[in-house]
């Protein structure tokens, strides 16, 4: 099961789905800089460009099951420093060897609904996306 890239959905994203990803597994890759909200058993999905800001795993059926945000600490958190402070918490509790999660205890939980809930406000409120979400 390869990577598909869609530049532009032929379908449309459901994206109060994001909240599903609280479920999900977060994970970094702090060689290559990359943050990653994912299931546990890869399930078929493809990766639609958010606006050069990430990529979100979609279904078929437009539910979101993923997300993928390069250059995380380099460029996202620098972009948005309302996330940059609680990930510096997550970082050191949740992480160790190479981004790998230890279990998953209650600050990761939390580092995830707080990131989550920043990209649902981002959803619905960047002016270039609005074309996406209401079509």
């Amino acid at each position: 099961m390869g990577i598909q890239v869609v530049e532009s959905p032929e379908f449309n994203i459901n994206y109060e789905t994001i909240n599903n990803l609280k479920n999900l597994v977060p994970s970094y890759d702090k060689q290559f800089d990359t943050f990653f909200v994912s299931q546990a058993k890869p399930i078929p999905a493809v990766s639609v460009d958010w606006d050069g800001e990430f990529w979100i795993r979609v279904t078929s059926n437009g539910d979101i099951v993923g997300i993928e945000i390069e250059n995380f600490e380099k460029v996202f958190l620098a972009k948005h420093p309302e996330v940059r402070a609680t990930w510096k918490e997550f970082k050191r509790v949740c992480l160790k060897n190479e981004g790998k999660l230890r279990q998953k205890p209650e600050e990761c939980e939390s580092f995830l609904r707080i990131l989550l809930n920043f990209l649902s406000d981002l959803f619905r409120t960047h002016p270039q996306q609005q074309a996406l979400i209401s079509a």
